[in-house]
């Protein structure tokens, strides 16, 4: 079997197995993922842009503890 057709078998099975959700299933994962990628994009920049504020290396910890 050629890696095209396995390649789209595995996006047929994964676009199958999205059609058969319910709707609030979809809504929930899609806002999940949005989330996170949002995170992922402002999270590691949270601490120079504080540093940047003047907050010290123990003011610091704590915004990334909490």
């Amino acid at each position: 079997m050629r890696i095209a057709e396995k390649t789209f078998g595995a996006i047929s099975r994964g676009y199958g197995f999205l059609k058969r959700q319910r709707r609030d299933w979809k809504i929930t994962a899609l806002r999940t993922s949005l989330s996170l990628f949002f995170y992922r994009i402002v999270f590691p920049y949270v601490s120079i842009y504080a540093r940047a504020l003047g907050a010290t290396g123990t003011q610091l910890g704590i915004i990334n503890s909490v």
